[in-house]
């Protein structure tokens, strides 16, 4: 089962990058269904940020923000730093598209804190807060 929720992970990410959102939430509830069947916590909680993200899409913030909580559950569970640092940058981003400044910039602060990875550190160091 966890082979078959990591592809359908795929396919909602590729819905999303793709504009194609509904299909993607679609896809990401499966992924969802697949890996709550396995021991992967780590993928469950990815699978949870591609429904997010095409809810996200569709300007449907609070179930973002409801998937957003299974992220950080997630990465908590697992004590996966990228993992962390993407709940806490998810975070802060939903907080400035609701207009939440201060949460956005500390989630932000957050989230560059717990950057372990060269990709994210050019992003992060690219970026002000």
């Amino acid at each position: 089962m966890a082979t078959l929720g990591r592809a359908c992970h795929v396919m909602a990410y590729e819905c999303w990058w793709s504009g194609r959102p509904r299909e993607g939430i679609s896809w990401g509830h499966r992924s969802v269904a697949c890996l709550e069947r396995s021991r992967d916590r780590g993928w469950l909680a990815t699978a949870h940020w591609g429904v997010s993200v095409n809810h996200y899409l569709l300007g449907e913030l609070g179930p973002a923000r409801e998937q957003l909580g299974k992220i950080v559950a997630g990465a908590d569970a697992v004590a996966d730093p990228r993992l962390l640092m993407l709940g806490a940058w998810w975070a802060g981003f939903l907080a400035a598209e609701m207009g939440d400044a201060e949460t956005a910039a500390a989630e932000a602060q957050r989230a560059r804190g717990l950057v372990t990875d060269t990709y994210n550190r050019a992003v992060f160091s690219a970026t002000r807060t």
